[in-house]
């Protein structure tokens, strides 16, 4: 599972088909990020150009960011998420760290190649035969989330291309390749848990995905059902009790990221067999950087709440907590303005 929202293979697409929307080192005691409270729910102004948001935030500070970057290098992509705190991704797979001046750096660098007016997608053009025909490869993309502000430019084999775009997907790329060397992994997911729950990884590299449907049956026509998902500091919440069709989302701190991870860590969520019994179609996934345990629970035939015993328990106790979570940050949740 990749972690873009772009990403077709990731978790909320394979499990939810939920789209394509536009788009860690310590928790953030840094002076120059906006400390925010537990279940901060996400509510504001208007969001502001991209070129507003980013002379603001040269020349005041910024308070939430996500930098993107991803393209394909010598056959492979090469890619990297960035966040306002400086916690950085290479590849799904290792954490670093960047300094503040180097984060201003990036969105200097936005600047300097005209992000903001760039069009939306080059490339895509091609006339192959007949017979040879496939929709064209993606070559680079760079999504910029900031304070409000989002955009997505994306370039495709063939035709037309952006030195812009891709000089500037290069300069992030370069930023962090680096750092990435002496990044920090995760040998399997028990370990990524136990330093997210520690503070050595940061929230960023932690997501989780809870997915209850009622099973397809007579009188279960029209119900909804509900989704939680954390990606890094944000849970996105859908369905029973959200208000609105949109998704409501809300600003996570790090003392409910770290007890998230102690959760997942101590009900040894790893161990999980990948099928379990569920009264409702429920989907589990917990995942840091690139170690993940997915698992499905259902009425399975020859399958009941005894057979896998003391692996069920566990299931529906870390369900339970999962759920009682997510009515917590509903609570304090408004619906969500992001595309």
């Amino acid at each position: 599972m990749k972690r873009s929202a772009s990403r077709a293979s990731g978790l909320l697409c394979v499990l939810l088909a939920a789209g394509d929307p536009a788009l860690a080192s310590p928790p953030t005691a840094d002076p120059w990020i906006a400390p925010s409270g537990s279940g901060t729910a996400m509510a504001g102004p208007p969001a502001p150009s991209v070129t507003e948001a980013l002379e603001r935030a040269l020349s005041d500070g910024w308070r939430r960011l996500r930098i993107e970057a991803e393209c394909r290098v010598e056959g492979r992509m090469a890619r990297v998420e960035v966040f306002e705190n400086g916690v950085a991704i290479w590849n799904d797979e290792r954490q670093l760290t960047l300094s503040r001046e180097e984060v201003r750096s990036l969105l200097l660098a936005f600047r300097e190649a005209g992000f903001a007016g760039l069009r939306p997608s080059y490339g895509g053009k091609t006339d192959p035969a007949p017979s040879e025909k496939q929709p064209p490869r993606l070559t680079c993309r760079v999504a910029l989330s900031l304070d409000g502000a989002r955009r997505q430019v994306v370039q495709l084999q063939g035709g037309r291309q952006s030195d812009e775009l891709r000089g500037l997907a290069d300069r992030i790329l370069d930023a962090c390749r680096g750092k990435a060397v002496a990044g920090i992994g995760a040998a399997d997911l028990e370990d990524g848990l136990a330093k997210v729950a520690s503070g050595a990884l940061a929230p960023e590299v932690l997501q989780v995905l809870v997915s209850r449907r009622p099973e397809p049956r007579p009188g279960t026509d029209g119900a909804r059902g509900w989704v939680l998902r954390v990606e890094g500091r944000i849970a996105s919440l859908e369905g029973e009790s959200v208000r609105g069709p949109e998704p409501a989302e809300v600003r996570l701190d790090d003392g409910d990221l770290t007890s998230l991870a102690r959760l997942a860590l101590e009900g040894g969520v790893a161990e999980l067999p990948i099928n379990l019994y569920a009264e409702e179609y429920t989907d589990l996934v917990v995942k840091v950087l690139d170690r993940e345990k997915r698992v499905q629970a259902r009425r399975f035939a020859g399958m009941t709440r005894t057979t896998h015993g003391e692996a069920q328990g566990r299931f529906d106790r870390i369900l339970e907590a999962l759920g009682d979570r997510r009515q917590r940050w509903l609570a304090a949740a408004q619906p969500s303005r992001e595309p």
